[in-house]
């Protein structure tokens, strides 16, 4: 049996991501597909990026 499928390609490309690329996998309940992101995830990287500006907004 080949090991070269989709799926294979798929998960080694993911865990590279995940090791080398500081790629980190979404929560799939969380994805707005209104929005087309993962909102929380955007809501913690502002918090952290910009906490100043958060802290005074809220």
């Amino acid at each position: 049996m080949s090991i070269t499928t989709e799926n294979t390609f798929e998960t080694a490309l993911v865990q590279s991501l995940i090791e080398q690329g500081g790629y980190t996998v979404g929560n799939v309940p969380d994805y707005s597909h209104d929005w087309c992101m993962f909102k929380f995830e955007v809501i913690k990287f502002h918090q952290k990026s910009h906490s100043m500006c958060w802290e005074k907004m809220f």
